[in-house]
């Protein structure tokens, strides 16, 4: 499993799980990976085909040997942290609450729900994150808007200024 030595690390940064005590362990991790890569085969297209194992945390074949496929490893890692920043949000909401105590003029106030409302947005800026390189994937990395700025070669015609020549 050396896929999860370059991806386990990029999981924890993401997700910002990188200082002693770590919240997640790598078992954990590598469960989340699994069924993220599981997920995003079913979003889009590579061009190696992977079999995933869930039940026994598997990858094959090895997308960090060899000819790495960054776009996989990339996209899969943030599913990763969407996925998990989501649960996170998820947990916070389910401690969220807010108490005061005392008079008007002196009392004293527990809130919660800030914790809860940072943590979904850091989800939700994770999927986005992740929605922007899935679609930059599928588009092939290009630049949105390209091919109608310049001229650009294809296979069977050059584009110049939107006209085929």
């Amino acid at each position: 499993m050396a896929w999860s030595d370059d991806m386990i690390p990029m999981v924890r940064h993401l997700v910002n799980d990188i200082t002693s005590p770590q919240t997640y362990t790598d078992n954990s991790l590598t469960d989340m990976i699994v069924v993220s890569a599981q997920l995003i085969q079913t979003e889009m297209a590579f061009d190696k085909t992977y079999v995933i194992d869930i039940p026994n945390s598997g990858i094959t074949p090895d997308p960090t040997a060899t000819t790495r496929d960054d776009g996989f490893i990339n996209l899969t890692a943030l599913k990763s942290s969407c996925v998990l920043l989501q649960a996170e949000a998820k947990t916070n909401a389910g401690n969220s609450f807010k108490v005061k105590d005392g008079s008007r003029s002196s009392f004293s106030e527990i809130d919660m729900t800030q914790l809860y409302k940072a943590s979904q947005e850091r989800a939700n800026k994770a999927c986005e994150d992740y929605e922007q390189a899935k679609i930059q994937y599928q588009a092939g990395n290009s630049r949105a808007g390209e091919a109608i700025i310049g001229p650009h070669t294809t296979q069977n015609a050059v584009i110049k200024y939107g006209n085929i020549i």
